[in-house]
């Protein structure tokens, strides 16, 4: 899975680790540990106070 980031506010998205990912998240304490990766598979899009995560392939779909 392809996961981008995105710092709310600006228009600009980057490729991210999962590791990366899950230490921006969960680390962070924006979502509980163990969550945050099932949800975004799930949904293709979670977000923080901070940031919007997307998978690649949710971005394909709402761009069609």
């Amino acid at each position: 899975m392809i996961i981008l980031k995105c710092y709310k506010g600006e228009d600009e998205w980057s490729e991210i680790s999962e590791e990366e990912f899950l230490d921006d998240v969960e680390g962070g304490g924006a979502w509980k540990e163990g969550t945050a990766l099932e949800a975004l598979e799930a949904v293709g899009q979670i977000s923080t106070i901070w940031c919007v995560y997307e998978t690649k392939e949710f971005q394909r779909k709402k761009n069609v």
